[in-house]
C-alpha cells in the first residue's frame, strides 16, 4: 500500500460524489489505483500505457471485469473526489468496515516523484 498526502492508494474507496465523469448526476465509489505522474497500463478492452495528468487520478472498482471506472473514463480530476468510503452497508451479509485491498500495483509500470501532498489538498 502507497500512501500519499494522506491517502492511500488501492486502499479504502473514495466516493466520486456527483461527478461521474459520464454523468454528473451518478455516484461513484472506486479505489485510487495511480496519481499524478504516474503511468499505468489500463485494463479496458485496449489495453495501452496511460500517463495520469497533473490534477487528476486513476481510479477503478473492484470487479475489474464489470465495473465502469478509469478503464472506461480515464484519468478523473480530483476535484471530483469528495469523500472516502467506511463502510459497507450492502448486501447485508457483507455488512462492516471496508477492508484495504492492494489492486492495479501490478499494472503501474512507473511513479514519478512528485509532491502529491498537494493532489489531495484539504483532506485529513
Amino acid at each position: 500500500m502507497r500512501k500519499e498526502g494522506g491517502k492511500e492508494l488501492g486502499g479504502v474507496p473514495l466516493k466520486t460524489g456527483r461527478s461521474s465523469p459520464k454523468n454528473p448526476s451518478e455516484w461513484l465509489i472506486k479505489r485510487v489505483i495511480a496519481l499524478e505522474g504516474d503511468q499505468i497500463k489500463s485494463s479496458g478492452c485496449f489495453e495501452e500505457s496511460v500517463n495520469i495528468p497533473r490534477g487528476h487520478c486513476w481510479v477503478e472498482g473492484d470487479n475489474r471485469l464489470c465495473s465502469l471506472d478509469s478503464n472506461n473514463f480515464g484519468p478523473v480530476p480530483t476535484g471530483l473526489i469528495t469523500a472516502k468510503a467506511t463502510r459497507v452497508l450492502w448486501p447485508p451479509d457483507r455488512w462492516g468496515r471496508l477492508e484495504k485491498r492492494e489492486v492495479g500495483a501490478d499494472r503501474v509500470t512507473e511513479r514519478e516523484n512528485v509532491d502529491r501532498g498537494r493532489v489531495f489538498f484539504g483532506w485529513e
